[in-house]
C-alpha cells in the first residue's frame, strides 16, 4: 500500500517577497527583462542598467545572479531594497570590486 504525505497548509511559514535592485554594466536589451525574471529594466545615463525583481527566496534570486553570470555582464552592485524583515526601511548594498 503507498501512502501519500500529508500536507500541512495551517502551519506552513509564509514567505515573504522581497525586492531587489541589480545594478549591471551595460545596456542590456529589453527582452532579457523576462529570461531574468525581473519585474523592470531600466537603461541608467551612465550606460548601465538596472534590474529591480521580487523574489520569495535566496534560491529565486541566486537564479537571477546566475543569468547575470550567464550573459557575461558584469554584476556592479545588488541591493535590498523592501520588505526586509528587520528593517523594512533599511537597504542593503553589496558593491564588486573595482579593477
Amino acid at each position: 500500500m503507498t501512502t501519500t504525505p500529508s500536507r500541512r497548509t495551517s502551519s506552513t511559514p509564509t514567505r515573504e517577497v522581497v525586492t531587489y535592485q541589480v545594478l549591471v554594466a551595460g545596456h542590456l536589451d529589453d527582452h532579457w527583462s523576462d529570461w531574468l525574471g525581473a519585474h523592470a529594466l531600466t537603461h541608467n545615463d551612465d550606460s548601465t542598467t538596472t534590474l529591480t525583481l521580487m523574489a520569495v527566496d535566496q534560491t529565486q534570486l541566486h537564479g537571477v545572479l546566475a543569468g547575470v553570470r550567464d550573459l557575461g555582464v558584469d554584476l556592479l552592485e545588488l541591493h535590498r531594497v523592501g520588505n526586509a524583515p528587520t528593517a523594512p526601511t533599511a537597504s542593503t548594498a553589496v558593491t564588486a570590486p573595482t579593477s
